[in-house]
């Protein structure tokens, strides 16, 4: 039998065990009285002798011994505060409300208190549980999507991880946003890995304990760094001014920066000095010879002179390979060097498993060299489908697939299929407005002569009184409307010109 007996009930063993209870204490009463007699009537009492473990009588005063010994016979055992006794049973070394209690609840106080503090720890470590579960699941799957280069699923994991944490937790998940930032940056989301960054101090010991992550971070100081420096010295200049900048951009080559507290100054300044204390970088190469492109471009200089800004642009750092590849391959495609094109599909391919920018540039293949345009509208939508199928697929399709809707309209064209051309570019304005707020002129400029071509005069109408609405700030129309309108210029034309390729 345990030695902690119940006391509910009114079995044969518990009658037993309240007899057995109830002689012990009627004999230590009487054995106790008989003793205080005896000691009260002697002139020997002594109860500074009286020795009880755990109590020191010389620190108590006779009187305060004697009311306790009357304390000790009288009042509860459990409580110590209420008289002892019950109407059930008057001998009971219990008050009436302790053995009510234990009658309903046969255990120790120290015992429930126990069982209090053991579930408080549970419940405490439940909770907990409960919240890093899913974000430990979450960053699972972003770690096996990131390891098998599906980069889309993996952003998407791992944002829905730091979804699971409560805003004031977020400062103890650092490990979570080292990943979003490896992910991030593969993925050229740039917003998480500005946000995934500002949970890091500048001296943050996991920074720099996660070389992917102290990479990164080197990498886009860099970027920014010589970035900055290269807008402050084109500021100067219109840009028309092309010889101008050209000279301006290869003037800061090998040319050092120097930061301090946000601030950027390079040696060219005269007039500053550095102290030895500032963060010091060397200009970007690849950085320049994008802005030198930027100039190309924008002067309308010839494509050979573009291309090769773009091929001295690529092999210094990884963000800019994997952003200005696919623009490269798109301009080999423009000047009809195919084989170039395609030779870069590969690395295209292996920067995101899930990406479509090689099917982008499969399917202006197809349209320029092989004139196999449903083979081109069928690449496009597959990418488009591959992007829906992923989590979050109608923002990703929004985001970045508009480009791919763009190329299925153009060959739409081609197959003199305008009815579903014209669907196609709504459906490209559409993803661009969901996630841009605003469409490209391109884009509206295409969707306007689609809707000529279709006779869709209302459609037409309303989009030029938008621009008209928008004042000085509207973009006209391009010349490619307004010759197509007025019988100038076909369909086709307008097409295989590639100024509607998005890129």
């Amino acid at each position: 039998m345990s030695d902690k007996k119940k006391l509910d009930g009114n079995t044969p063993e518990n009658e037993n065990y309240r007899d057995e209870m109830d002689e012990l204490v009627r004999i230590f009463k009487e054995e106790l009285s008989k003793a205080q007699e005896e000691a009260e009537e002697s002139d020997d009492f002594d109860v500074d002798n009286i020795e009880v473990e755990g109590y020191d009588p010389k620190t108590v005063s006779l009187d305060e011994k004697r009311r306790a010994i009357v304390d000790f016979d009288n009042n509860c055992e459990c409580c110590g505060e209420r008289p002892r006794g019950t109407k059930k049973n008057p001998d009971s070394i219990f008050c009436e409300e302790c053995e009510a209690i234990l009658e309903k609840y046969p255990y120790d106080w120290k015992g429930l208190v126990s069982v209090v503090v053991i579930l408080a720890v549970l419940i405490f470590g439940v909770i907990k549980f409960a919240i890093d579960t899913p974000v430990f699941s979450y960053m699972k799957s972003g770690d096996k999507n990131l390891k098998e280069n599906k980069l889309y699923s993996a952003v998407s994991n791992y944002d829905m991880a730091e979804d699971c944490i409560e805003e004031e937790l977020r400062e103890n998940y650092k490990k979570l946003y080292a990943k979003q930032i490896v992910a991030g940056y593969k993925a050229n989301n740039m917003d998480m890995v500005t946000n995934a960054f500002s949970y890091f101090g500048n001296s943050d010991f996991l920074l720099f304990m996660l070389k992917d992550v102290s990479e990164i971070d080197e990498e886009m100081s860099l970027m920014q760094a010589t970035t900055t420096m290269i807008q402050q010295h084109l500021e100067e200049y219109d840009v028309t001014e092309y010889d101008k900048i050209i000279a301006e951009l290869d003037s800061l080559s090998g040319k050092r920066i120097y930061e301090s507290n946000g601030y950027y100054l390079d040696e060219t300044n005269v007039e500053f000095t550095p102290s030895g204390a500032e963060k010091g970088y060397i200009y970007d190469e690849s950085w320049l010879n994008i802005y030198k492109y930027a100039a190309a471009q924008s002067n309308g200089k010839d494509e050979s002179v573009t291309i090769e800004y773009l091929e001295k642009a690529l092999g210094y750092t990884e963000y800019v390979d994997r952003v200005w590849t696919t623009v490269l391959a798109s301009a080999y495609i423009g000047t009809e060097q195919y084989d170039k094109a395609e030779a870069l599909l590969k690395n295209i391919k292996n920067s995101n498993d899930e990406g479509i920018d090689d099917n982008l540039i499969l399917s202006m293949i197809y349209r320029y060299r092989d004139k196999n345009y449903q083979r081109a509208v069928d690449i496009c939508v597959n990418g488009l489908n591959g992007l829906s199928r992923l989590e979050d697929g109608y923002d990703l399709v929004a985001q970045i697939g508009y480009t791919l809707s763009m190329q299925k309209t153009l060959n739409l064209i081609m197959l003199g299929k305008y009815t579903d051309a014209y669907e196609s570019a709504e459906e490209c304005c559409t993803y661009q407005m969901d996630s841009l707020e605003t469409v490209n002129s391109q884009s509206r400029d295409m969707l306007a002569i689609l809707a000529l071509a279709t006779k869709n005069t209302e459609a037409y109408d309303e989009l030029k009184k938008e621009i008209e609405d928008s004042g000085e700030y509207g973009i006209p129309f391009s010349q490619d409307v307004t010759d197509y309108k007025a019988g100038k210029i076909t369909l086709e034309e307008i097409v295989m010109s590639g100024r509607y390729d998005l890129l």
